[in-house]
């Protein structure tokens, strides 16, 4: 229910144009594999993952990552929130105290699914994040020892 209300929060902060909010698909299930010692090379195989599209990011590049996509997301918001006869010199609506805490919600609500009481992910993977919202779409994978958490961005016009 958490992951439902985030993604939906997210999705009426940021819009792409007029017409189209930015969509947020979160699946999160066993993975049905044993994740030793080499984990990336096994993960890999698993059946949603394409090889040559995402990029295994450590601790150091998650935590970048998703520090952009923040940053991202609140200027996003915030250039939904100006009208044409605002001005980015005026006193600018708390964009990122709305969209930041909840996009950080829903990835530490995902990370502690998968990761358990650890609190930190097994592997991590990265097609398009951080996120730019340039209309090409992008996934973010988050594994624990038993289940997979992905996140689906839709942001096509």
């Amino acid at each position: 229910m958490r992951i439902t209300w985030d993604t939906t929060l997210l999705s009426e902060f940021l819009w792409m144009n007029n017409n189209n909010a930015v969509g947020f698909e979160v699946t999160v299930e066993p993975h049905g594999l044993v994740l030793d010692t080499s984990a990336d090379a096994t993960f890999r195989t698993w059946k949603r993952f394409k090889d040559d599209d995402f990029r295994l990011l450590d601790g150091a590049a998650l935590a970048t990552v998703l520090a952009e996509t923040e940053q991202a997301a609140a200027d996003m918001a915030l250039a939904v929130c100006l009208s044409e006869d605002d001005s980015w010199d005026d006193p600018q609506p708390p964009a990122d105290q709305l969209v930041i805490p909840v996009l950080r919600d829903l990835i530490d609500t995902l990370i502690k699914r998968v990761a358990g009481d650890d609190g930190t992910p097994l592997l991590a993977y990265s097609s398009g994040w951080p996120l730019e919202f340039r209309g090409e779409g992008a996934q973010l994978v988050l594994v624990g020892p038993e289940l997979v958490a992905v996140i689906d961005v839709d942001d096509s016009c």
